[in-house]
């Protein structure tokens, strides 16, 4: 049976709720138990219509679906819808982050992905596009390589260049993003459409001086730097390992950082590199919109992606 607008939105309504109110269960919603009562859920769905809607749920028609079918079609109507309403509603900061997401999943999909280092494992890649207040201003869903396919500059490069160009236009922007993205090429054509690039650099990546990539560094705190026309810098910094990193927006100033150590005084001050700090703070804005999607989790099984 086909949902209407109103009950659509409605079922969306409840969804959003049960992020904010954690219960053990989904029928624990529409208990009438003192401890457990919250008439919203009641009032404003059917308990086992609403399990119904959440077990079978399609935003597309299987019988006008298109041959052969796009990766993407069972949802593509809904990012179709997501995305501009995104952009409407919001004007990003002169700041933005690109890095990749994972909405948990275990279940058979061709562009299942696996990254052992983030918290979550398994699952969909979504790479996303944050401001400074953490905002997702857009978002490209990976769907995997396609064939022998070859992208100019790499798929990092790629990403990037189809999440910036979304920004609203002829507004200058500092770009974050880590070592999967950066690359010199990256920030010259950034650079070029006046953006500025900041992110941390593979030191074997073309284009990065050898000088300052095969450099070793002894202790804490040093570092080696080159720039080239127009403006990109290359930075090596040691911490407690060395970081490699590019920039358009900022020269080789270097300041002073207290840190925490096992000595006398319980704290040491070592240098530490404007563009270093920088990075930190820039990158930090799509860490917190992955916190703050944890806080309010909506995730519910069902019986197919």
């Amino acid at each position: 049976m086909a949902l209407t607008r109103e009950e659509f939105l409605q079922f969306l309504g409840v969804v959003l709720a049960m992020g904010i109110i954690r219960l053990p269960e989904i029928r624990d919603y529409w208990s009438t138990d003192s401890v457990l009562n919250f008439p919203f859920f009641r009032s404003n769905f059917a308990r086992d219509r609403f399990e119904d809607i959440l077990r079978f749920l399609h935003v597309v028609d299987n019988q006008q679906a298109p041959h052969p079918r796009p990766t993407l079609y069972k949802i593509q109507p809904m990012i179709d819808l997501m995305l501009p309403t995104f952009k409407a509603h919001w004007k990003p900061t002169f700041s933005v982050a690109v890095d990749e997401g994972m909405v948990p999943f275990t279940g058979r999909i061709s562009f299942l992905q696996y990254m052992k280092d983030k918290p979550v494992k398994w699952g969909i890649k979504i790479w996303k596009l944050c401001d400074q207040a953490s905002y997702l201003y857009t978002f490209d869903v990976y769907t995997g390589k396609r064939g022998t396919e070859k992208l100019e500059g790499g798929l990092g490069f790629q990403v990037v260049k189809k999440l910036v160009c979304q920004l609203p236009e002829s507004l200058p922007r500092h770009v974050f993003a880590d070592n999967f993205f950066a690359s010199v090429a990256l920030a010259e054509e950034l650079l070029h459409g006046n953006m500025l690039f900041t992110g941390t650099i593979k030191s074997n990546r073309q284009g990065f001086p050898s000088e300052v990539g095969k450099a070793v560094l002894r202790n804490q705190g040093d570092s080696i730097w080159r720039m080239k026309a127009p403006g990109i810098l290359a930075l090596k910094w040691k911490d407690s390992k060395e970081v490699n990193l590019i920039s358009t927006a900022h020269l080789p100033n270097i300041g002073q950082k207290e840190k925490r150590q096992k000595v006398p005084g319980g704290k040491i001050v070592r240098n530490f590199p404007e563009a270093i700090a920088s990075y930190i703070s820039g990158m930090g804005s799509v860490d917190r919109h992955n916190q703050n999607l944890s806080y309010y989790d909506i995730d519910r099984r069902h019986v197919k992606w």
